[in-house]
């Protein structure tokens, strides 16, 4: 086989190969680029023909990570254990593994640049990560959660021991009138109990279930929750503001920014002034990396000592008997936010209602 036929199959061999492969001189500037290239990066033959290696990395960064220097040219695979992102035509951002292997000739020495694109694999890699460390979040979650519930169980199964012995008592007794209040006292232990048990589980699902996150419409989002508390929002009177600005997107779980914002309207609807309808307003405001949401209203209020610990599974500010709950729905949202990478405080004064404030990273420190 003579010279020219052995370059005619080494070029188809180059050619058709699935790698992107480039051919750059010491100059750092493209002399070959085949087919798979040119489908990668969008650019055609005579687009990358004489341009700068520089045109398929993302930045000038990019370009030092992933090239040896020209006037020392080595063998080499990188982009294993550091990124090395690169760009199409169309601005289309790629994750890269480059390999190099310098060519001596009579005319010069040039450099064989192999790309491989492993964006989809990076993304797979990032999500399995990301979900390995929701799960190991979920665990220790639900452990000192199920810690928490077992001892503020005691106390209502406490009672149904105790008051059975009683009732138990009066009846042998015939006294129907004690019998009578402990039966009451066991219903209403036990009724506590069932709905604690009812909030460990709804608690634990929320905790244990995977985030799917997608960009949500806030406004939408929040009229339904809106349409879902009809009922309480009814039977208050409530008077609910909603200025949270049109096509105001931000990327989360649609089910869990649901019972997010459900559990911060519900505790300002729980927590209005004896004699007056709740007055709540819902906003939004975007700023250059962020969302800032809050929920306001002008309820009882609190002591501004109390602005973290109420965020606490079980932290009850006023006893279950002046306001049903177990104080389960602000740790949800605290816990909520705390999945997504986002922040929740509160403010407040007695007297003069609360504020909730969820601030959402938008952006790259979103991602």
């Amino acid at each position: 086989m003579d010279i020219g036929a052995r370059y005619a199959w080494l070029k188809l061999l180059v050619d058709t190969s699935f790698a992107a492969r480039f051919l750059i001189n010491s100059e750092g500037r493209i002399a070959y680029a085949n087919s798979a290239a040119q489908a990668l990066f969008g650019y055609s033959f005579d687009e990358f023909d004489g341009a700068s290696i520089d045109l398929i990395f993302l930045t000038g960064t990019d370009r030092k990570r992933g090239m040896p220097p020209l006037d020392h040219p080595v063998r080499i695979m990188i982009g294993d254990d550091q990124e090395i992102r690169g760009k199409t035509k169309e601005g289309r951002e790629l994750t890269l593994r480059v390999g190099t292997s310098p060519i001596h000739t009579l005319t010069g020495t040039f450099l064989a640049v192999t790309i491989f694109d492993v964006t989809a694999y990076r993304e797979k890699e990032r999500e399995l990560r990301f979900r390995g460390k929701q799960l190991t979040e979920a665990n220790e979650r639900i452990s000192r959660f199920a810690h928490l519930v077992s001892h503020d169980l005691q106390e209502p199964l406490r009672k149904i021991a105790s008051f059975s012995t009683v009732m138990k008592t009066a009846l042998s007794e015939g006294d129907a009138k004690t019998a009578l209040h402990a039966s009451e006292v066991v219903q209403n232990s036990a009724s506590r109990a069932r709905s604690l048990v009812a909030s460990l589980l709804d608690y634990c699902a929320e905790a244990s279930a995977i985030l799917k996150l997608e960009y949500i419409d806030v406004r939408g989002e929040v009229e339904q929750v809106l349409g879902d508390l009809s009922a309480p929002i009814s039977e208050t009177g409530a008077k609910i503001q909603d200025e949270v600005p049109i096509n105001l997107k931000v990327k989360a779980d649609r089910a869990q920014f649901m019972r997010l914002m459900n559990n911060l309207i519900e505790n300002a609807i729980k927590f209005h002034k004896e004699g007056q309808h709740p007055e709540i307003l819902v906003s939004a405001a975007k700023a250059e990396r962020s969302v800032l949401l809050q929920v306001s209203d002008k309820g009882i209020g609190f002591e501004p000592i109390y602005a973290q610990r109420i965020f606490e599974p079980f932290e009850r500010l006023r006893p279950f008997s002046q306001t049903p709950g177990h104080g389960i729905g602000l740790a949800a949202v605290k816990s909520i936010c705390n999945r997504h990478g986002w922040s929740v405080e509160a403010e407040s004064l007695p007297g003069q209602g609360a504020t909730f404030r969820v601030n959402i990273p938008i952006g790259q420190a979103q991602k």
